[in-house]
């Protein structure tokens, strides 16, 4: 072999290696792109989920808030109607007929029976709550 059979030789296993090297970096390049549209696709999917979260907890605040407001407006309505029931009460037993004296006598007598009652009622509801719960 002359040298420059040899050099040829050399050349083309040069080349050859070169080849070997771009064809390494092409597919490092192709894996590192497939990894990176991975990493893009996780954290789309991320943002998705944390909006999902976001609007799902602003939900439930919006729900508590709007809750917090019925019980209020409820209880406001509760106390409105016992005050007007109330005042007609006292305006039959002092300013009303004999008629009006006795129907406010009778209820206001009758009350203090019907919460007890009720006390009572609602007490035992809670303790059959609480044997049902406990029981196996």
């Amino acid at each position: 072999m002359t040298s420059d059979e040899k050099g040829l030789t050399r050349a083309g296993a040069i080349r050859a290696l070169v080849d070997l090297e771009r064809r390494r970096i092409d597919r490092d390049n192709r894996q590192a792109e497939v990894e990176l549209r991975a990493l893009e696709f996780a954290n789309v999917q991320d943002e998705r989920q944390f909006e999902y979260h976001s609007r799902d907890q602003d939900l439930r605040a919006e729900g508590e808030r709007t809750h917090f407001k019925f019980v209020r407006l409820t209880i406001w309505a509760l106390l409105a109607s016992i005050l007007v029931a109330a005042g007609l009460m006292f305006y039959m037993a002092f300013l009303g007929n004999e008629v009006q004296r006795a129907m406010a006598v009778n209820v206001a007598k009758s009350v203090p029976i019907a919460l007890a009652g009720w006390a009572i009622i609602s007490g035992l509801f809670k303790l059959l709550q609480v044997i049902v719960r406990r029981s196996p």
